[in-house]
């Protein structure tokens, strides 16, 4: 939260939403709903590429690399059920998963030949898709 600023931005959404609500005003309910889920999107974004920059300091250790990889796949996988997913969405987070693992197809998915130029390939396809990362994508 400190790098992205979410909590400030969400909790605030869930207030004006709740608000708005009371008032019977909703457009902006509406309004802050997408706020939320934008940012909820983002955190999900966000929270791969940690685990990615993590993965890194773990290359060498096979069992907390690998846990590290898959749950940055997780959290990708996520982002295909989001709210504002499209079939160009979708079609981005596969290319993000195949980066990373291969494949988009989890069944199919093999962390043991990802290397860490792959995990800053990855990190770097996250942040075309969520341009607000690009600049934090180092430090997250």
């Amino acid at each position: 939260n400190a790098v992205l600023g979410s909590y400030e931005r969400i909790t605030t959404a869930f207030r004006t939403g709740r608000a708005a609500i009371n008032v019977k005003d909703y457009i902006e309910r509406d309004q802050q709903i997408q706020i939320i889920r934008q940012e909820w999107e983002l955190a999900l974004a966000a929270v791969a590429i940690s685990s990615l920059n993590e993965a890194k300091q773990f290359s060498n250790d096979p069992a907390v690399y690998c846990h590290l990889l898959t749950q940055s796949y997780a959290f990708l996988m996520g982002l295909k059920n989001s709210h504002g997913s499209s079939e160009n969405k979708d079609a981005q987070i596969d290319n993000l998963l195949e980066v990373l693992a291969m494949t988009a197809d989890p069944f199919s998915a093999n962390f043991y030949t990802t290397t860490t130029t792959d995990i800053d390939n990855t990190i770097d396809a996250i942040a075309v898709v969520y341009p607000q990362l690009e600049t934090v994508k180092r430090t997250l």
